[in-house]
């Protein structure tokens, strides 16, 4: 009778370990937000070099590019409110995973919308 507990709470680890514990555990869903996140400081800096390459003669250049950093900070406080928000509705388990992967959303939307928006075509 052990042996048949000993194998059976050895399946169910294995179960766990192979299906729950990777995404779980792994920081799945932070990886995911770490890498959105930097594509999105790539996208923001490569916009900023393309309107400075392709706008440098316009006297309102600086203006233009002091307003867009503004706006980017301020959409990153937008995220960061708006995940919080979104954790303590949720208040459940999971509630971590939650936050961060409505947080990757978010960035993703946010890296789409930057591309449309000054989309030079």
């Amino acid at each position: 009778m052990k042996i048949k507990y000993t194998i059976l709470a050895v399946w169910f680890s294995l179960i766990f370990l192979f299906t729950i514990a990777p995404s779980a555990l792994s920081g799945d869903s932070i990886s995911r937000f770490e890498k959105a996140d930097a594509e999105l400081e790539q996208v923001f800096q490569s916009l900023l070099k393309e309107l400075k390459n392709t706008h440098q003669d316009d006297p309102m250049l600086q203006e233009w590019i002091k307003q867009l950093t503004i706006s980017q900070e301020t959409w990153k406080k937008f995220r960061d409110a708006d995940e919080q928000a979104a954790a303590f509705f949720r208040r459940g388990g999971g509630t971590g995973r939650a936050q961060t992967e409505w947080a990757t959303m978010l960035t993703l939307q946010r890296i789409e919308d930057l591309k449309r928006q000054y989309d030079p075509r």
